[in-house]
C-alpha cells in the first residue's frame, strides 16, 4: 500500500519552506543546511516526492525544523 502523505501540504514542509524564505537561500543552499539531497527537498517541497513512505523523510525535515527553531 502506498502512503498518500501530500509532502507539499504538511506543516513541517510548509514551516521549513518558510524557514528558506526567511533566510534568503536557494533550494540547493538550503538542501545543504538540512542535511538533505537538493532533489528530495525540492521534491517533498513540490509534493511529487516518489517513496512509498515518506515518513522517514518527514522525520528528518522535523528534526532540522527543531534545529533551525532552536
Amino acid at each position: 500500500m502506498s502512503d498518500t502523505t501530500d509532502t507539499k501540504s504538511h506543516p513541517t514542509v510548509k514551516a521549513l519552506e518558510s524557514h528558506r524564505e526567511r533566510l534568503g537561500l536557494n533550494d540547493s543552499q538550503f538542501a545543504q543546511r538540512l542535511r538533505v539531497s537538493p532533489a528530495s527537498w525540492s521534491t517533498m517541497r513540490d509534493g511529487t516526492y516518489a517513496a512509498l513512505d515518506k515518513q522517514p523523510m518527514l522525520d528528518r525535515f522535523a528534526a532540522a525544523l527543531a534545529q533551525l527553531e532552536d
